[in-house]
């Protein structure tokens, strides 16, 4: 008689089931020989993979408890593929370059590698917070979703707040006059690259990353945020609210004109 590991975990005291459409598949696959129910867990056309996600975790644990780094691997990289697949992508093409939000990316990074500290520990020793997988998988990913987008803006937000700086939604007409100058200092239309030019380069270039980032982007001509879907913004390829992103670029600003001297870029 063939036995289907039961699942441990519980809510409000009662344990979690396996819908009866996933038992019978995983019934299915466990009365195959072991290569034969690895072509079927993991065929070589992608077109050819049908079985339910909750079914690839089942053997995933199963195959983590068998001790079988091959297999294991193997099924590993297909429930990644059905998880990140809930995920939007954070990478797009515009006019043959490649834009990344960072916030889309931030979001998958940090839900996968939950998922992920999931399937180690509970492959070194159980963990039944992978349960849930196995009943509903697509929900499980969507709350996992869900949890990421709130840590990726809670930070974000916290940014803007503890930003000294950041004193209101819009930024002085001294600081936008100090960004235009900085734009006019990248302008690569100009056959002549004056000494200030090339000392604001110089600065940019000692500035922490997402300064230095924001600073190269607003030299050159990208603007704090578009209406447009498809075009670029500092925002959108940085991954952060408009308000953080001029946050970023007037701090950027202070610091390029404290390192010239005051009143450089002004």
């Amino acid at each position: 008689m063939i036995l289907i590991r039961p699942l441990t975990r519980t809510t409000a005291g009662k344990p979690y089931y396996r819908p009866q459409e996933v038992e019978t598949e995983i019934l299915g696959l466990l009365s195959l020989g072991i290569e034969e129910r690895m072509e079927k867990l993991a065929p070589t056309s992608p077109s050819g993979l049908t079985v339910r996600p909750e079914t690839l975790v089942y053997f995933l644990r199963e195959e983590a408890r068998s001790n079988h780094d091959g297999r294991f691997r193997i099924l590993y990289d297909l429930v990644m593929r059905r998880y990140l697949a809930f995920f939007r992508p954070a990478d797009r093409q515009v006019g043959g370059v490649t834009h990344t939000d960072g916030a889309l990316d931030g979001v998958r990074q940090h839900a996968s590698e939950r998922f992920v500290e999931k399937v180690l520990t509970d492959r070194t020793h159980g963990d039944d917070r992978l349960d849930i997988y196995e009943v509903k998988f697509g929900l499980a990913a969507a709350k996992d979703r869900l949890s990421a987008r709130k840590a990726v803006f809670r930070h974000l937000d916290r940014e803007e707040v503890l930003n000294p700086l950041e004193n209101g939604p819009m930024a002085s007409p001294e600081v936008e006059a100090a960004a235009a100058r900085l734009a006019d200092a990248g302008d690569t239309t100009k056959t002549d690259v004056s000494d200030y030019r090339k000392s604001v380069l110089a600065v940019i270039d000692t500035l922490p990353d997402k300064y230095r980032r924001v600073a190269t982007m607003t030299m050159n001509n990208i603007p704090i945020e578009a209406s447009d879907a498809d075009a670029a913004s500092i925002s959108r390829l940085v991954g952060c609210t408009p308000k953080t992103a001029r946050t970023r670029r007037d701090r950027a600003i202070q610091m390029i004109q404290d390192k010239l001297g005051l009143g450089a870029l002004t």
